[in-house]
């Protein structure tokens, strides 16, 4: 077990790849891809005539894919050159029709980045981890490229400090500077846009502050813990999120076996976010909300992908879970000590097992496509609402042993009340 320390010092160089024309057939159609995006030229004459072809469609095209990579053709063979030193690309070459061939897309020269996580030059002692090692990112340096290399290595745990560069993409543009911070909202990215992280056996710490001082936090950490085994404890965030619409903070990926453990969420226009882009699964063992500051902000749900949590435990902060009817939704504990929770939109199946509220403020204004919207509540203290009337909802059960419980009865069928037992005094009020 080695500490390694990402230090990004790779001096920027430019990719350069090849790509051979090997059999004419003016039947065949020859294909460039980027992203899903394809650059064709029928077959012309002759192997040479074709690659020239090929790399001048290239070069006219406008597409942000395309237009900051230069295409020159060499008699069969066509050399792509990225014209930003630091900025990757990734083309794929095939052909359609005909009896036609083009080779595979051969490597040059790689693409060098200060920002890129996958070469081992930006590692402490130049060497890239492996199993058991602890990785920690201290400094200011983005992280942009090569964020699944970690994917096929399992760190024991890890440190994000406060005060790190951004780690990740922006989803809906695509990167076109060497850092991966200038985009282009033309495409989106079609590079990976989280940092792959499945850490085991230690923690993975989030936010630390090291040598004291006011430090600045990240406004974008983006983190997929697939496979993950372990406790994840996020400090602060502290950042304004630079992608509007978006926490500061974003998970997807995780296990049953990952729990994480919010001291800090951070205020408005940073946060926390667990499976709020689109496409985005997450699992975790448990979220434990510890911070008890009102004003820390997180985000459960609104991406497409499914979410499964088996214990969430609020004490504090304000939790948006924003729900949407193609999630595949299973929490099955959910309790609220204290803070906001606000949970709306719609869902294809329960969201919830068991809600347990004792204390906080609850407003379950979700709907279902199918079945109940809740399958037991248990209300201990607090306030639990439902006041949104524009959909009929069903409540299979639920024990009133104290709190407030606010309702609309001509919008929430609850088919089991429990009563609390004992002496008790009961107050039936309009609310507004």
């Amino acid at each position: 077990m080695a500490l390694k320390t990402f230090e990004g010092k790779v001096e920027a160089r430019a990719q350069k790849d090849t790509v051979q024309i090997t059999a004419f057939d003016g039947a065949t159609t020859y294909n460039l891809t980027v992203g899903g995006v394809v650059i064709s030229v029928v077959g012309d004459t002759d192997v040479d005539t074709t690659a020239a072809n090929l790399a001048t469609a290239w070069n006219l095209s406008a597409h942000p894919y395309f237009n900051l990579v230069t295409a020159t053709a060499v008699t069969d063979t066509i050399t792509l050159e990225s014209d930003l030193p630091g900025l990757p690309f990734t083309a794929v070459s095939s052909v359609t029709g005909g009896a036609g061939t083009i080779g595979a897309i051969t490597s040059v020269t790689t693409n060098g980045s200060p920002y890129d996580l996958e070469d081992a030059i930006n590692w402490s002692n130049e060497i890239f981890p492996v199993n058991g090692d602890i990785c920690e990112f201290p400094g200011k340096r983005h992280i942009a490229w090569g964020l699944d290399a970690l994917n096929g290595i399992v760190p024991a745990g890890g440190h994000i400090f406060r005060g790190a560069g951004r780690i990740g993409l922006r989803e809906d543009a695509v990167a076109i500077s060497a850092d991966g911070q200038g985009i282009s909202l033309l495409a989106p990215e079609y590079r990976p846009s989280f940092m792959e992280y499945p850490f085991d056996t230690l923690d993975l710490e989030i936010g630390q502050v090291t040598g004291g001082g006011n430090v600045p936090g990240s406004d974008r950490i983006k983190l997929d813990l697939s496979g993950s085994d372990g406790t994840v404890h996020i400090y602060s965030v502290g950042g304004t999120s630079i992608d509007v619409g978006m926490p500061a903070l974003r998970f997807r990926g995780g296990s049953t076996l990952t729990t994480f453990v919010i001291h800090e969420g951070g205020a408005a226009g940073g946060g926390v976010g667990f499976g709020v882009e689109p496409s985005t699964n997450f699992l975790a063992k448990k979220v434990l909300i510890e911070s008890t500051l009102i004003n820390d902000l997180i985000f459960i749900g609104n991406g497409n992908g499914s979410m499964t949590i088996q214990d969430y435990v609020q004490q504090g902060g304000t939790v948006l879970a924003q729900w949407r009817d193609t999630l595949a939704t299973s929490i099955e504990n959910w309790t609220t000590n204290g803070g906001v929770l606000l949970m709306r939109g719609e869902i294809s199946q329960v969201a919830a097992h068991a809600f347990v509220v004792n204390g906080g403020d609850v407003t379950l204004d979700q709907r279902a496509s199918t079945g109940s919207e809740v399958v037991a509540l248990t209300l201990n203290g607090g306030i639990v609402r439902c006041l949104d009337t524009d959909v009929q909802r069903t409540w299979d059960a639920v024990t009133h042993n104290g709190g407030q419980l606010l309702v609309d009865s001509d919008a929430v069928t609850i088919t089991a009340y429990n009563r609390p037992s004992g002496r008790k005094l009961f107050t039936v009020a309009d609310a507004a």
